[in-house]
């Protein structure tokens, strides 16, 4: 039997990078995944939906769908996120600040909010926020200037995560809720930021000194954790946080 036989799951900005890469092994451990994005999907092999995770009508209508079609849903992963260039604390601009807030902790927020609910009134279910590990290190200057509104943001998801699971622990839902902090992954706005950098190859290799593992994560990587706290095999994890950096924060 596959991990996530007869599970239902909701992946958000899956229409590439981390997201996608999720969808992709929960479809074949034998999950029903609906993948969300804003963009356009490259064949995907799900359900997928248009959804701005901003907006609550947004996912108040997803949900809805799901349990319609599928009954309940078990599996939630925030993965819908965004970096914007010039985000120090010197450049970012309100409009920055706000749009970063608004995809990755707001989003997030809503989430966590409205699925729970669905989650609770079935029994249960899994949710995994993903933050970065810039939630827990001011260190963005390894190949960009700074990082201050995304690095807040993850940051807030963190706490968020350690705040919705013990409520929801408490109040006896049945709903776990853990967050993966991935490190730099192989990811397309990571590789196309290196392409348009003027020094891609050196920023790489500074990235990929960083990490220990002396590499770039692997997307399937990130989705094996994903896994793992997605499964029954986690029954017992929330409110933890899972690091995925090839070691970056134990240097």
């Amino acid at each position: 039997m596959s991990g996530l036989s007869g599970k239902v799951a909701l992946v958000t900005g899956a229409a590439s990078g981390l997201g996608r890469a999720t969808a992709l092994r929960f479809h074949e451990e034998g999950a029903t995944v609906f993948a969300a994005d804003q963009r356009p999907f490259d064949d995907p092999p799900c359900t997928t939906v248009e959804m701005d995770v901003r907006r609550q009508e947004d996912w108040q209508r997803v949900l809805d769908m799901i349990v319609a079609q599928a009954g309940r849903i078990d599996v939630l992963v925030n993965a819908a996120g965004i970096a914007l260039d010039g985000d120090t604390v010197a450049t970012c601009t309100p409009d920055m600040w706000k749009d970063t807030m608004e995809v990755n902790l707001d989003g997030t927020f809503i989430g966590c909010k409205l699925a729970s609910r669905v989650m609770a009134e079935a029994g249960g279910g899994s949710i995994i926020n993903v933050a970065s590990i810039n939630g827990a290190t001011g260190d963005g200057g390894i190949v960009a200037e700074g990082v201050a509104a995304y690095g807040a943001s993850k940051a807030a998801v963190r706490m968020l995560t350690r705040s919705a699971a013990r409520f929801l622990a408490e109040q006896n839902t049945g709903v776990r809720c853990n967050v993966i902090s991935p490190g730099y992954f192989a990811t397309p706005m990571v590789l196309d930021y290196l392409d348009a950098h003027e020094d891609g190859a050196g920023a790489r290799a500074r990235i990929e000194e960083a990490q220990p593992l002396g590499r770039l994560g692997r997307p399937e990587e990130f989705a094996g954790v994903a896994l793992f706290l997605a499964s029954d095999r986690a029954s017992a994890v929330t409110g933890s946080e899972y690091v995925v950096d090839g070691g970056y924060l134990a240097r």
